[in-house]
């Protein structure tokens, strides 16, 4: 099953539509297991659907999401709040387009997103939005991880039980039963 399974049928789209959709609890839990790092506490969506040329619909508009995540230096909980904006382009899927001849450049648009059995499955493209808004290693306000610069300070290492130090050590023991 989709993260967000919001498809609407392209038949049923012959202006331009208006939709609000709210992430009920199961949505926001999958969509937790999606981000993998942060529980979704709230997702909504506000968007247009409309007609924009033969066999293609732009989807425009909104998603916001409150995330709960774990900072990674102080072990606290924080959040994270997602205002991204959506702006897609899905057209008919002809099955005969392969990756090459779409072709890579990074500064151009994104290539249309298909549109399957007469459906815009936009839940997926505001899970992807989320999902790649999510900060991947949160750290809360004013948290700071120790620093050490070459050259600077080495009295902290030089106490420090030091493994390299062991390791030395290990490679100039004579070996035993050598011939």
């Amino acid at each position: 099953m989709s993260t967000l399974a919001w498809s609407h049928r392209v038949a049923e789209i012959r202006e331009a539509k208006s939709f609000s959709r709210q992430a009920d609890g199961d949505e926001c839990r999958r969509m937790s297991e999606r981000i993998g790092n942060a529980e979704c506490l709230a997702l909504a969506a506000h968007y247009r659907v409309r007609p924009d040329g033969s066999a293609r619909y732009r989807v425009d508009g909104r998603v916001t999401a409150r995330l709960e995540q774990v900072c990674g230096v102080t072990l606290d909980a924080m959040f994270q709040d997602i205002d991204e904006v959506i702006d897609v382009v899905f057209e008919e899927d002809d099955g005969g387009r392969s990756v090459e001849d779409v072709g890579f450049d990074p500064l151009a648009d994104d290539p249309p997103e298909a549109i399957s059995h007469g459906r815009i499955h936009v839940g997926e493209i505001i899970a992807e939005i989320v999902a790649l808004a999510a900060d991947p290693f949160p750290r809360s306000a004013g948290s700071e991880l120790e620093q050490w610069e070459a050259g600077g300070d080495t009295a902290a290492l030089e106490r420090a039980d030091n493994p390299f130090e062991k390791l030395k050590g290990l490679s100039t023991r004579p070996r035993e039963n050598e011939d």
